[in-house]
């Protein structure tokens, strides 16, 4: 998919497959994460192409965004940090019940697990 502004949407959009496989809470929490992680992808790394893949199974729903650019490494909030942003990858902490990133190639990737079981 491309980068940009509608990025998100698009990923969204492309999980509406997942609907009848995955219960509501389930699916919420993937569309959450998955929006969370490419806009990470375009706003931080400005990328214009994002591959999004989705791997059902049944004790686990892995998701990766994978883009070119530099990559980044994780920073815990720090006490006092402006409130307004950053939010992000502290939601994907907390949602996810694993989650990384690797960086090879130029390529990043960021992948989080959520067991079903």
């Amino acid at each position: 998919m491309t980068g940009g502004p509608d990025a998100a949407g698009e990923a969204r959009g492309a999980l509406r497959r997942l609907e009848h496989g995955l219960g509501t809470n389930t699916l919420d929490t993937v569309r959450l994460l998955v929006t969370e992680l490419v806009t990470n992808s375009v706003r931080h790394a400005d990328a214009t192409a994002i591959d999004l893949r989705v791997h059902v199974t049944e004790p686990k729903v892995r998701l990766e965004v994978a883009s070119r650019g530099p990559g980044f490494e994780f920073e815990e909030r720090a006490p006092g940090q402006s409130p307004e942003g950053g939010w992000g990858l502290y939601l994907v902490d907390h949602l996810a019940d694993r989650w990384g990133v690797s960086n090879a190639g130029g390529v990043s990737r960021v992948w989080a697990e959520l067991d079903r079981v």
